[in-house]
């Protein structure tokens, strides 16, 4: 793997635009144009990227010059926290900005001298080497993540978008995230999307009346269309097929992930860009699977037939379809919520993070973002255990016998530990997580209810967190259970 210290970006400091010398013309898109220029400094001149708005006249409409400024604070911002802050600092996955202008429209730019994702396209129209681009997806997702801790979604994940630095003794090239002139605080910007690049847009942008409007999830449909692109050579386009159907040698786990990622409905997307990333990885090292990943395997195998035999290029692992080489992991589910101006809260129910038995070295890095696995936060523990209990619940539903069989109510009521109370936001969460991983549709109340009744165990703790465990995966809902009762 390259070492990204050969690629940190170059530090934060004061320009003045009169002292810039603006060169070649270098891209362009949408309403802006990026020169090469050159800035004094110390050692001289520094080689940079200037980004500035396209001139048709000599003024431009205040909207205009309004939107790119508000692009350079929120580029800014990412680009700040991926630097400033030690849960990033394995990442180097944003274009750094060096400054821009307070009143006029310019932003100063690290140089980005390895070309974008779309000249490599133009390459390799078959696709790239397959671990390059499980490698180049898992990057991708570092950099998003990072914008999406704060609330912010890019919303315009192309080709053109992902640019490279050059890395030294011909290792891969280091994939960075630029462009967010399309960018949303969440909190604070909602509604439809007038700009949009339609090959890699989500059905989100083009029918927020039928999709829900544009989020965090439809950088995670972009995602999967770049590693698709990557895969096949084109982009996914509407109902796309899985990758290998186009291109031999694919894996089924990757065929699984892709098409998780490139959903039509967010809802049964992964639900946050760390996992997918996560899934990206597993593939290209061996490890354990997401659990969405898995159980999409099963109906995914029927469609595009066994497995494809994969060996990585540093001769890795065979996989074949007599099982997968992974481990087993358990995973944390809980549902993320945004609050604040710009930034993530996370709802009292759960944290999303890894978990299980790879948890036995406390305070153990989680390879993917720095964090640490082992943890404590607002009272929540990721290391915490538990089995089933009997329970009950008031969540609304009918407690008589459909034909003999149990209902949901019924099943909760054998299932939630008396002290507490599962419902609202946390039930739906609770629902959804079970209909997207293992399907099974809530809405066959009887099938529902049995496989829940066989398959699921609840356990109220101390604290008063609930413990929840399923096939391959578990979470923990805080605060909903009486803190005294002793489980």
């Amino acid at each position: 793997m390259p070492n990204l210290s050969s690629v940190a970006s170059p530090p934060r400091r004061d320009l003045e635009y009169d002292a810039l010398e603006i060169g070649e013309v270098i891209g362009s898109g949408g309403q802006a144009v990026v020169s090469k220029a050159y800035a004094p400094s110390d050692d001289g001149v520094q080689l940079i990227a200037v980004k500035q708005p396209a001139r048709d006249a000599q003024t431009l409409p205040k909207e205009t010059i309004d939107r790119f400024l508000a692009e350079a604070q929120t580029w800014a911002t990412v680009d700040a926290r991926e630097r400033e802050l030690p849960r990033w600092r394995d990442s180097e996955h944003i274009v750094g900005v060096i400054d821009f202008g307070d009143r006029l429209p310019w932003i100063a730019l690290e140089y980005m001298d390895g070309g974008g994702l779309d000249d490599r396209l133009r390459e390799h129209p078959d696709g790239l080497p397959l671990e390059e681009v499980l490698w180049i997806g898992e990057c991708i997702c570092k950099g998003v993540e990072v914008a999406h801790n704060y609330g912010i979604a890019h919303l315009d994940l192309k080709p053109a978008n992902i640019l490279f630095q050059k890395t030294p003794d011909n290792v891969w090239n280091v994939p960075k995230v630029a462009d967010w002139g399309v960018a949303r605080v969440l909190a604070e910007q909602t509604g439809p999307m007038d700009a949009l690049s339609a090959e890699y847009a989500a059905p989100e942008q083009d029918g927020a009346d039928q999709f829900g409007e544009p989020d965090m999830l439809t950088d995670i449909y972009q995602v999967g269309g770049l590693v698709y692109a990557m895969l096949t050579g084109s982009p996914p386009y509407t109902d796309p097929e899985p990758p290998s159907r186009h291109r031999d040698g694919i894996p089924l786990e990757l065929d699984a992930a892709v098409m998780v990622a490139l959903e039509r409905k967010k809802q049964n997307r992964f639900q946050n860009i760390d996992t997918l990333g996560k899934a990206l990885r597993a593939v290209r090292v061996g490890s354990e699977l997401p659990p969405i990943v898995t159980a999409r395997l099963k109906s995914h195998e029927s469609q595009v037939g066994p497995i494809n035999n994969y060996t990585s290029e540093n001769g890795s692992e065979t996989r074949d379809n007599e099982g997968f080489n992974f481990t087993r992991r358990k995973y944390l589910i809980g549902g993320l919520t945004a609050l604040g101006s710009v930034g993530i809260g996370v709802a009292a129910g759960a944290f999303l993070t890894s978990g299980g038995e790879e948890l036995s070295n406390s305070g153990s890095e989680d390879e993917s973002s720095g964090r640490q696995s082992d943890q404590v936060v607002d009272g929540y523990d990721s290391t915490q255990d538990g089995g089933g209990n009997n329970a009950s619940l008031d969540d609304g539903s009918d407690d008589s016998e459909i034909n003999g069989q149990l209902t949901r109510g019924e099943a909760y009521n054998e299932l939630v530990p008396e002290s507490c109370t599962l419902e609202g936001k946390y039930m739906e969460d609770f629902e959804g997580y079970i209909e997207s991983n293992y399907d099974i549709s809530a809405d066959d109340e009887e099938k529902f209810a049995d496989w829940i009744k066989r398959n699921v165990e609840m356990t109220a703790e101390e604290d008063g967190e609930l413990f929840v465990e399923l096939p391959d995966s578990e979470f923990h809902y805080a605060e909903i259970c009486e803190s005294s009762y002793a489980g």
